[in-house]
């Protein structure tokens, strides 16, 4: 729980209910219940047969005292209730401040500001280093292009390109493989399941073998140095020579099958050392140009899975790879600073409104204070007609049935001690919400500017984040020689 939901939630718990020895809830005095209690009217018969109390009496008589008693109890627990609560609300009233919560959210946008600089500076020397590999990336480039006279961009096949490229390398061996089968079974005591074997074997290594001197050997024809041009103009000839040995290789095997001879590789090394050309079934003809088709078509798959200039994709690889390391890394930190922002203007956004909860608290404690005085009064009002009703009660009773003159003291009600009246006056409180409601008004009048401080601050950080190309810039600047 963060601090501003920790402090909030202090100040918003409600005040404990006030539990005193003899501070009951401020309910109404019951008179039936204490006169019955007293058994007021038959001790006012009674008195009042005897004459008593008598006319000269200048005191009160025993059940008028404990009428006084009762009512004093219950004066006195009513302003006992009325003194806690009065306690509970002044320190709620005292607690309910908005000051520290209005002045730290204040500091909202140099806290955002120190939290941005932290986040940039741990990241700074991340994204120098990878700025740094790829300027370097790019120099290697720029220089190789220039030492090999390249004046045009890599050409080379995505990574869609490259998955389809070996799909159909992968199919070139599959299909020779259901082709040398068929033809193999014609001549292959086992059938089907046995050419199967033996075609499998064949087609992976005629597709292998076209896709080294494709892929490998085959680009030197356009390379610059004389070297490895003249390497790659024999790799040619050796290239289709080596498909057309391997597919007179596989059409002699299966001829050397079809004779059932015990050792058919060997007989088939022998016939093709012998007489090449010698093969006796049409069946291992087709065997022939089945394999020389397949490995002229993986030959130019593998040879177009690259740049046609050796190397030249490679480092346009290598290039991109840290363009798109630095680019993801600084896109990862705009987010997070975006992040950062969103969270910042949406505490802002809450301290507002927890602050606006509490001065609405503040003035719910005042009015509650200045109603606990109302009701303390209309209570002990409320008290002091009991006594006159109880009092009155027994003196009309007792003067009905005396003979008698009644006491003059009837006519007076008898002196109450004096209670100190406690402190409900909420001018001070009144001037206390007023100053927090000024302040929390200036909050508000500050929110705007506020909100646009952490925005601009945002804006600047995140522009100060260099794009690719300005940073590659500045970094190839510092590297080209």
């Amino acid at each position: 729980m963060s601090l501003f939901a920790r402090w909030f939630q202090w100040l918003l718990v409600k005040p404990a209910p006030v539990e005193r020895s003899g501070s009951p809830a401020l309910t109404p005095i019951d008179t039936d219940r204490i006169a019955r209690e007293l058994d007021l009217e038959q001790e006012a018969r009674r008195l009042g047969e005897a004459g008593l109390p008598a006319a000269d009496q200048g005191t009160l008589s025993g059940i008028e005292a404990a009428i006084v008693r009762r009512v004093e109890k219950a004066r006195q627990d009513y302003l006992s209730w009325g003194v806690g609560q009065l306690a509970v609300l002044n320190q709620d009233i005292q607690r309910r401040d908005l000051t520290a919560l209005v002045n730290q959210a204040g500091q909202a946008d140099r806290e955002f500001e120190r939290r941005a600089s932290a986040l940039v500076a741990g990241r700074e020397r991340l994204l120098a280093e990878l700025a740094r590999e790829a300027a370097a990336a790019e120099v290697e480039l720029e220089d190789f292009r220039a030492r090999h006279g390249l004046r045009r961009p890599p050409r080379y096949p995505g990574p869609a390109g490259v998955f389809f490229g070996v799909a159909v390398l992968v199919l070139l061996a599959v299909v020779e493989g259901a082709l040398n089968a068929a033809l193999f079974a014609k001549g292959v005591a086992t059938g089907l399941v046995g050419g199967f074997i033996y075609a499998g074997g064949f087609a992976f290594g005629n597709v292998a073998i076209a896709y080294l001197f494709g892929r490998w050997a085959l680009p030197n024809l356009n390379h610059r140095n004389p070297l490895r041009k003249c390497l790659g103009g024999l790799a040619l000839p050796l290239a289709l020579a080596a498909a057309l040995a391997v597919g007179l290789l596989i059409a002699h095997f299966r001829d050397a099958l079809a004779e059932d001879l015990d050792d058919a590789p060997r007989a088939a090394l022998e016939s093709l050392r012998r007489d090449p050309l010698g093969l006796k079934a049409v069946h291992s003809w087709a065997l022939l140009g089945v394999s020389l088709v397949c490995a002229v078509v993986a030959m130019g798959d593998a040879y177009r899975l690259d740049d046609p200039y050796p190397g030249y994709a490679a480092l346009d690889r290598r290039r991109r790879r840290a363009q798109d390391d630095y680019g993801l890394e600084l896109e990862e930190l705009r987010a997070e600073l975006e992040t950062l922002k969103d969270a910042s203007l949406t505490a802002l956004d809450r301290a507002l409104a927890e602050a606006r909860a509490v001065l609405h608290a503040l003035h719910q404690a005042i009015e509650q204070k200045r109603a606990t005085g109302l009701r303390l009064q209309h209570a002990l009002a409320d008290v002091d007609h009991c006594l006159d009703t109880l009092l009155g009660r027994f003196r009309d009773l007792n003067r009905l049935y005396r003979s008698g003159p009644a006491p003059a003291y009837f006519a007076a009600r008898p002196p109450l001690a004096a209670l100190p009246w406690p402190d409900f006056s909420v001018e001070q409180d009144l001037k206390k919400y007023a100053e927090q409601a000024a302040l929390l008004s200036g909050f508000v009048d500050r929110m705007e500017d506020l909100r646009g401080r952490i925005q601009a601050s945002f804006v600047r950080r995140r522009d100060g984040l260099l794009p690719l190309d300005a940073q590659f810039r500045a970094e190839v600047g510092e590297l080209a020689p």
